[in-house]
């Protein structure tokens, strides 16, 4: 999987790590199962209710899932952070009449 990567620094990298699409997968292999049993142009192995139930557990899980592969690890985060630059404004010298 391929995706576009930005940087702190305002860099674009392409970035490329099979981990971050493995639910998709799994998605669309599961989608397929629950359309083929579900009474609603499938085999009607499962009532209306059931499959309800069942496409819900299917969502908040593979939600999960695709939100846990997306976050990196706490110690790339570590790795990858970058001090910000100091915006305080310059001192300025103070006027002292004599």
């Amino acid at each position: 999987m391929l995706a576009l990567r930005f940087t702190r620094d305002g860099r674009v990298t392409l970035h490329r790590d099979p981990r971050h699409a493995g639910w998709i997968f799994v998605y669309f292999t599961s989608l397929s199962v629950l359309a083929t049993v579900s009474p609603f142009g499938g085999q009607h192995l499962l009532s209306t209710a059931s499959t309800d139930l069942a496409t819900i557990l299917f969502a908040v899980a593979i939600h999960e899932w695709a939100g846990r592969c997306h976050l990196p690890s706490p110690a790339r985060q570590e790795r990858e952070r970058k001090p910000l630059p100091d915006f305080t404004p310059p001192s300025r010298t103070k006027f002292h009449p004599s």
